[in-house]
């Protein structure tokens, strides 16, 4: 009797170990402890003289995240102002750049092999960097933010802001590849020297070596100078071909974005830098990549407005048309020329103030950071010297305000209130715009036969239009009229009804369109966020019949304690193996792409688990083999739409859950998973969703799972055709739960208790 309690015990030890702890790195409401040990003792100096050669090489360091300990990684330090006046004013808190994979390959934190530490030296409220990455990250890719505790060598510097890094990890993350173009957009020089060089994509001529060129952008990628060259000659000279190589509408996202906030140090700010640039190889378009956002609201910049001779209302007023005809600004002053793109560039600024900016939301917003990280705060040791003696923490949110010392610093919201009053009356801002009542698609999953009409109801529009494309990336979409004349299923002529067929109808593509209306004055999109939102569909894609692989299992916002980081599982219904190879999986971003692996099949009955983060995933369910990562995206906790697609495009499958009723509550922070109660019912049907027991059960059986029937296979419980320790598990699982139907009865008396456990053991040894 002892091997089938050793056995039990075994089991239930695995289900137990699984729960460790892991970190959520970019988690602003959540502070990660770091320690980092040099393994040179003499690190301070010699990452000092190396910042000054700009030698951007590393030390070795040891460090520690939460107590768990990484060995072998580089950091050194980074920044420009903020590293400089650290040094300038011997406070020890220098910004950091880590590389956690330096030396092993393999070893990474969350799936995520950079740290960009920033010391928050000129926020002492310390939110106003992570607030501007959160909020045009609304809009365009951008990196993502959270907060560190930070010691060396066991002296503790204090609180920093970690920003995610612009690397081929972020660029596979939004676009799918990282193999195209890259530059990083940014002086190469150090703060305080004369900066003749900036990254405006002026026109400098057709030599790449050109010093304007050489020292305005770092290229990050092994070649690529050529294609910035002809981004910038086409920006310059031909203009009218600019979306052959420009991504032209997140750079108008991009504008609209930096300019409301207002981040007046980006492109559009005070200077011509903190952006990215890289050519996405699936569009074969530059998109340009937010960065450095610690200057939002205006911030400490307005001391060099000072200085310059300017005043706050430089700040308040700052104008998103400011730079018209500004061409040594290109990106904005060419793309603004072209009246098209000043009333889409309008527009997406209405769409920021409608959604986000007003005092009332920045104030919640900044007040529910603080809260989370004011222990941190109000122990920092260094925090810079124009805040000691102050207690400036929210003050500084909702006020602005003069230090001691005579220095200003910008608040949120009292930048926010006039900054807002002054949009609403801008002579572009406030002109009106169509307005669309609804869209229609008159077949919802339409195959290759069907002739799919889109119709929408417009009023006030001189000109309307589809906006569609069949591209992989969301990008390069046509434009076509729709028409109110009685012969566009519109209705009757000159209704305020307007349709036209979609022109693609093969089988397997994949449509993604929006609705672009306009008059003289003003333009209006739908969706708003369009193109980063849009309605799709796929030709000829299954509508689920319980014949396909579903997604059986959704991980989407754990909770604190045990975090193994977002996961989804699915699962093969069939009878056969299926290939999955270059399948895909989005969330409804088509930005996020996860593509499986080459040679990869599903067997009958079997589960595979999609990790947004294997490391952590496997820390805490450490039983789990059968699992693929990392996806490198977050799933929304408020819900949202996920999908699969087969190698050829076609959607395969796609939930749309959510964390309000009639879907349970439970998986939203409290620990439980969203499970399927059936695999092989309907799992668009809400009623068939289901909180998990305890954190789930990654690649086994569903815990609430409700078959039809019982295997024929005796000792196959969980009708996965597999007699194994996972039918044990399922068996313990209803024990404990109360909650079993009479398939676990292996022994058929009536009872399903430890004797049918013990039958299990018999028939897995073949006793």
């Amino acid at each position: 009797m002892s091997k089938y309690i050793n056995i039990i015990y075994l089991v239930i030890f695995i289900i137990i170990s699984s729960l460790s702890y892991s970190q959520d790195l970019y988690n602003p409401y959540h502070v990660n402890e770091l320690n980092i040990e040099f393994y040179n003792p003499d690190y301070d100096s010699i990452l000092q003289d190396r910042w000054e050669i700009d030698d951007k090489s590393y030390l070795l360091a040891t460090i520690t995240i939460n107590g768990q300990e990484y060995d072998s990684v580089g950091v050194r330090y980074k920044g420009n102002s903020t590293f400089y006046w650290a040094q300038e004013t011997n406070n020890p808190k220098m910004p950091f750049n880590i590389d956690i994979d330096l030396v092993h390959d393999d070893q990474n934190i969350n799936g995520y092999n950079k740290l960009k530490l920033s010391n928050a030296l000129f926020d002492i409220t310390y939110v106003k960097e992570p607030i501007g990455y959160i909020t045009e990250g609304l809009y365009l890719p951008t990196s993502e933010a959270g907060y560190m505790d930070v010691s060396v060598d066991g002296e503790h510097l204090g609180l920093y802001v970690n920003v995610e890094s612009v690397n081929r990890q972020f660029l596979s993350k939004h676009f799918g590849n990282n193999d195209g173009t890259f530059f990083k957009c940014e002086p190469q020089y150090h703060y305080g020297d004369v900066y003749f060089a900036w990254p405006s994509l002026a026109w400098n001529g057709s030599d790449s070596l050109h010093s304007q060129y050489q020292m305005g952008y770092e290229l990050k990628s092994d070649s690529g100078w050529q294609d910035l060259i002809d981004l910038i000659y086409t920006l310059n000279f031909q203009i009218e071909d600019i979306e052959t190589i420009l991504n032209v509408d997140r750079a108008l996202w991009f504008f609209a974005a930096s300019t409301v906030m207002p981040d007046v140090d980006a492109y559009t700010g005070l200077y011509r830098h903190n952006y990215y640039l890289y050519r996405n190889t699936s569009s074969g378009q530059f998109e340009v990549i937010p960065w450095d956002k610690d200057q939002t609201f205006g911030n400490s910049i307005i001391n060099l407005v000072l200085e310059e001779g300017g005043n706050i209302q430089w700040i308040y007023r700052h104008s998103p048309f400011q730079y018209e005809g500004d061409h040594s600004r290109p990106l904005f002053s060419r793309l603004i020329d072209i009246p098209l793109y000043k009333k889409i560039y309008t527009a997406h600024i209405r769409t920021i103030i409608d959604e986000i900016y007003n005092v009332d939301y920045f104030l919640d917003f900044a007040n529910t950071i603080q809260d989370s990280i004011e222990p941190y705060a109000s122990n920092d040791p260094n925090v810079f010297e124009s805040f000691e003696g102050g207690d400036y923490f929210e003050y500084n949110v909702d006020h602005f305000m003069i230090t001691p010392d005579g220095v200003r610093w910008c608040g949120i919201t009292s930048t926010v209130a006039p900054h807002s009053n002054f949009l609403s009356f801008n002579s572009e801002i406030s002109k009106i715009a169509p307005t669309i009542y609804n869209v229609n698609q008159s077949v919802a999953n339409p195959s290759q036969d069907d002739t799919v009409w889109i119709t929408t109801e417009i009023s006030d529009a001189e000109t309307v239009e589809l906006m569609i494309t069949i591209n992989e990336f969301p990008a390069n979409f046509i434009s076509m009229p729709m028409f109110d004349d009685g012969e566009h299923e519109d209705g009757i002529s000159n209704d305020n009804i307007y349709g036209v067929s979609i022109p693609f109808s093969n089988y397997g593509q994949h449509i993604k369109y929006y609705i672009r209306a306009s008059n003289d004055d003003a333009l209006v999109l739908e969706p708003q966020k369009a193109e980063r939102v849009f309605f799709e569909y796929v030709v000829g894609a299954t509508v689920f019949d319980g014949t396909t692989i579903v997604i059986n299992e959704i991980n989407y916002n754990s909770s604190d304690d045990i975090n193994p980081d977002d996961w989804v599982e699915i699962y093969n219904p069939l009878d056969t193996d299926v290939d999955i190879s270059q399948w895909v999986f989005k969330d409804e971003n088509d930005d996020h792409i996860f593509t499986f692996a080459d040679d990869l099949s599903l067997g009958s009955h079997e589960y595979l688990v999609l990790c947004e983060n294997s490391t952590s995933f496997m820390q805490f369910f450490p039983e789990v083999e059968n699992y693929i990562g990392d996806f490198g995206f977050g799933l929304s906790g408020g819900g949202e739409l996920i999908r699969l697609f087969d190698s050829d495009g076609i959607l395969i499958d796609t939930v749309t859950y959510d964390n309000d009723p009639p879907w349970p509550p439970e998986p939203d922070g409290f620990g439980p998973t969203l499970e399927l109660n059936n695999p092989i019912a309907e799992n668009s049907d809400v009623s068939n969703w289901f909180a998990s027991e305890a954190n789930g059960t990654p690649g086994e059986v569903n815990s609430n799972f409700q078959p039809s029937g019982c295997s024929d296979l005796a000792g196959d419980v969980n009708l996965d055709n597999i007699i194994d320790v996972l039918d044990i598990v399922f068996t313990i699982g209803c024990i404990f739960s109360g909650e079993c139907d009479n398939c676990p009865d292996v022994n058929d008396d009536g009872n399903i208790d430890v004797i049918d456990i013990v039958q299990l053991v018999d028939i897995i040894l073949g006793d």
